[in-house]
């Protein structure tokens, strides 16, 4: 007899003006042959049976719900599916796994246990596209729309597909000429990436590495640096970009520090193989000028996966 029937019965014999003794003096026949696993529990289903013997409401309801005691496990898996069928309120996209509430419930040797939804990742992802200004960039720049004019366009765009379909730990990298579409490419790779649930990290170069640098004897350096070094996917954009000399009219070279952050992030991600987006004013030939350890790492896993153009102004689209 589980506690729910028990309470159901006595809600059905409410009015009654029997004391419990009398309840139990007349529980007597009708609890014959009841075996009583606990002294507790006897008195209880002696008690019961009182209200039973006594009451018409309490017997209909007994009849109503006899049979339909569940265990406990049964009990919480109910409970479970129905938190699970729960929809949340969180943004950004539709996940059925977790009806859009950022947690999944199930239940493990008898316990009730929470789990993140794979999908906070890419939300996490789309939250710091929002902040870096990129999500606007993700509407507007897509494969689909990415004008081929000439061969080098349309080979630039086969590139780009056939690493989305791959699915390994390739990078890619676009550099060279500016305005030949490096950036509208890389953001159209990470915009497709995102869409399929995973997570990408964009870091545009001359904004985060400053900030680094600011903080590089600070905790928050660490926290920073570990999460562009273990994401699943990082977008760096316009890597080694630096100011203009304001006599030269040209680029400033790169730092060391700026060598030394590159080095410390690209180094992690390739040896623990993860996927990389790079896209850079430089050509691969002029990152290894830089910085021959960032840049051969770079070229090693993206050779099936570069385009690299040296400097020809004719190709520049903002131009024409």
């Amino acid at each position: 007899m589980s506690s729910r029937s028990l309470s159901l019965c006595w809600g059905g014999c409410k009015g009654t003006r029997k004391s419990e003794k009398q309840w139990q003096a007349s529980s007597g026949l009708f609890t014959r042959g009841w075996p009583a696993r606990s002294r507790t529990e006897g008195k209880a289903m002696e008690f019961l049976a009182g209200l039973l013997r006594n009451s018409p409401e309490a017997r209909k309801a007994w009849e109503r719900y006899k049979g339909t005691e569940i265990t406990s496990e049964e009990y919480l898996q109910r409970k479970i599916d129905r938190m699970n069928a729960i929809e949340g309120d969180l943004e950004g996209q539709d996940c059925r796994k977790c009806r859009n509430k950022g947690v999944i419930y199930f239940m493990q040797d008898g316990c009730e246990v929470a789990m993140k939804c794979e999908c906070l990742k890419a939300r996490e992802s789309r939250r710091r596209l929002k902040a870096s200004g990129l999500e606007k960039l993700i509407e507007r720049y897509r494969l689909d729309n990415f004008q081929c004019f000439k061969p080098w366009q349309e080979a630039m765009r086969r590139k780009a597909e056939a690493f989305l379909a791959e699915g390994g730990d390739s990078w890619f990298f676009a550099g060279g000429q500016p305005g030949i579409g490096k950036t509208h490419l890389c953001t159209a790779i990470a915009g497709e990436l995102l869409s399929r649930g995973n997570q990408v990290i964009y870091m545009l170069w001359r904004d985060e590495s400053v900030k680094l640098k600011a903080n590089v004897n600070e905790p928050e350096y660490q926290k920073s640096a570990w999460l562009l070094k273990n994401c699943e996917i990082l977008y760096i954009d316009d890597l080694f970009k630096t100011q203009y000399d304001e006599f030269s009219g040209k680029p400033k070279p790169p730092t060391v520090g700026d060598v030394n952050l590159a080095f410390e992030i690209l180094n992690y991600r390739y040896n623990n193989r993860l996927k990389t987006i790079i896209s850079s004013e430089h050509t691969i030939d002029g990152l290894i000028r830089i910085d021959e350890a960032a840049g051969s790492r770079i070229y090693e896993m993206s050779k099936k996966f570069c385009v690299s153009f040296s400097r020809d102004p004719s190709k520049n689209q903002r131009m024409v």
